[in-house]
C-alpha cells in the first residue's frame, strides 16, 4: 500500500481533476502489476494484504464500505454479499482506493471543482474500473476475439455500464460491436 501511496504527488496544493485520474490510473495500474507478479487476480492480491480485512454483509445498505479496526490494526472493507461478483469485485477495488487515498484528499481532491467527496468517488471508480481491467489486457482481449461489450465484460467479469465506460477512457469503444451476439434473442428498440 506505501507504494501506491507514494504516486500522490507531494504538494501543498490539490491537484486538478485530470491529474487526480491519472495518479488512480497509476495506482491501479501498480496494483496490477503487483497482482501479477505474484499470479493471483487484484482482489486476491488485496485480500493477502495483513493490513486489510474483507468481510461481507447481506444487510450493508451501500455496495461497500470501510472503517479502521484498531484492536486488530486493519482496515475492514464491508461489502454487500447479495450482489454479483462483478460489482462485489469492483466494490472491494473501489473501497480499497479510499484506503490508499487516507492522508493524502487534500492534496487529491481540489473541493473548488464539485466537492472533494465527489471527486474521491470518481476516482475510486477509476482506479477499479482501471485495476480489474487494465489497458494493455483489454487491448489483448480485443485482439484475441473479444468483439462485443458483452464478451469484453464477461471476460473481465465486470459489469456492461462500467465495460462501457473503461472502454471508453481507452478510446476502444468504437473497437467494439455492440451486435447482438446471440441471433435467437433479440433488442428491444
Amino acid at each position: 500500500m506505501k507504494r501506491l501511496r507514494l504516486l500522490v504527488p507531494k504538494q501543498d496544493h490539490p491537484l486538478g481533476w485530470i491529474a487526480s485520474q491519472r495518479v488512480a490510473g497509476n495506482q491501479a495500474a501498480l496494483l496490477a502489476r503487483l497482482a501479477d507478479r505474484d499470479n493471483v487476480d487484484v482482489v486476491a492480491y488485496i485480500s493477502s494484504l495483513r493490513v486489510i480485512r474483507i468481510e461481507f454483509d447481506e444487510e450493508l445498505p451501500d455496495s461497500g464500505m470501510i472503517f479502521w479496526d484498531g484492536k486488530t490494526d486493519q482496515w475492514v472493507i464491508v461489502i454487500r454479499s447479495g450482489e454479483s461478483s462483478a460489482r462485489q469485485r469492483f466494490s472491494i477495488l473501489h473501497e480499497f482506493k479510499h484506503i490508499v487515498d487516507r492522508g493524502s484528499e487534500s492534496r487529491l481532491y481540489d473541493p473548488r471543482y464539485l466537492q472533494g467527496h465527489v471527486q474521491a468517488e470518481m476516482a475510486a471508480d477509476h482506479f477499479a474500473a482501471s485495476a480489474v481491467m487494465p489497458a494493455a489486457k483489454v487491448r489483448t482481449a480485443i485482439k484475441e476475439g473479444h468483439q462485443t461489450l458483452r464478451s469484453v465484460a464477461e471476460y473481465f467479469d465486470v459489469s456492461r455500464d462500467r465495460t462501457a465506460l473503461r472502454l471508453s477512457d481507452l478510446r476502444l469503444f468504437t473497437v467494439i460491436s455492440n451486435v447482438n451476439p446471440n441471433p435467437e434473442r433479440r433488442e428491444l428498440k
